[in-house]
């Protein structure tokens, strides 16, 4: 049996056509194809988009089999000859030109038909594209994902008082172990793994985003020692990670991540005040992400 070749070739591209934010035009260099071709490799596709990024790919061979058959158009550069065509990312579908009564010329195949939402590419965008925030409050507000209320409310414990997706599990203190409490066994003692997981997986199932560079912060300090709080939806948001640690060290961002996770969800752990409204509190915050953050 034949080993898959090593060899792989990448195309990317942040180019879109006017008005059709779904279709991008592509140049494939055409000797590139063809030792794709001679290697019997995949050929790959990659789109960045506001932030998500889309993936696709297609046997090499066939790729250029549908370029030949269907007369793509080839360009003539100074240093190179390309294939030049459009590509609708959405549907992972190749067009040989742009108009309305374009058909595809060959359909690509996507590894999870779920786009990437990167966290790097959301803060350069918001810090190089003209979004610049005007502080850090308003960079936090506008890059974070919350869960659907919803999450929150179906986890509901029977007498009311938890909230926990997994009421078995909380952080491990220092000097702990991951696993099993030794002293009461009916607990798991976890680092940050069950509430990231969580949220990622809520990501996927109700906004259909794989959430790349993202890290799942805690929105009450030390709650995550609780089992009732550590992974409770209320208590969690996705930051990109590059802002993640402001949820620990900053009271400004720690302030008005609680108020706006009250204001989501009704909601504070048992002890802790109803939180009032912050000086210069945020008023652009998505609670999923927005089209100009890639909702297509």
């Amino acid at each position: 049996m034949s080993k898959r070749p090593k060899y792989v070739v990448t195309s990317h591209t942040n180019r879109t056509e006017e008005g059709r934010t779904d279709l991008c035009w592509m140049d494939i260099d055409i000797h590139k194809l063809e030792r794709c071709c001679k290697d019997k490799a995949i050929y790959y596709f990659e789109y960045y988009s506001s932030g998500q990024k889309y993936s696709f790919s297609i046997n090499g061979i066939d790729l250029k089999s549908a370029f030949t058959k269907n007369g793509v158009r080839e360009k003539n550069n100074e240093n190179n000859s390309a294939y030049s065509f459009f590509l609708n990312y959405t549907k992972g579908e190749i067009y040989k030109n742009y108009s309305p009564k374009s058909k595809c010329i060959i359909k690509l195949d996507s590894p999870n038909n779920i786009p990437y939402q990167s966290g790097s590419l959301v803060l350069s965008e918001l810090l190089n594209k003209g979004g610049n925030p005007a502080s850090l409050a308003d960079l936090v507000a506008r890059t974070a994902i919350w869960a659907p209320s919803d999450c929150h409310q179906r986890c509901k414990s029977m007498d009311g008082k938890c909230y926990a997706k997994r009421p078995d599990v909380r952080r491990k203190n220092i000097g702990e172990h991951k696993g099993l409490d030794k002293k009461d066994p009916s607990i798991r003692l976890d680092d940050n793994t069950y509430p990231n997981q969580q949220m990622k997986e809520m990501g996927r199932k109700f906004y259909k985003l794989h959430f790349k560079e993202y890290t799942t912060c805690h929105i009450w300090e030390k709650t995550c020692y609780d089992t009732r709080y550590h992974t409770c939806f209320a208590n969690l948001v996705l930051l990109p990670s590059a802002l993640a640690s402001l949820s620990d060290f900053c009271p400004e961002i720690k302030a008005i991540l609680q108020y706006r996770s009250y204001e989501l969800y009704g909601w504070v752990p048992d002890g802790k005040c109803i939180p009032e409204e912050p000086d210069n509190y945020p008023t652009c915050w998505n609670s999923i992400p927005e089209v100009s953050f890639g909702k297509h």
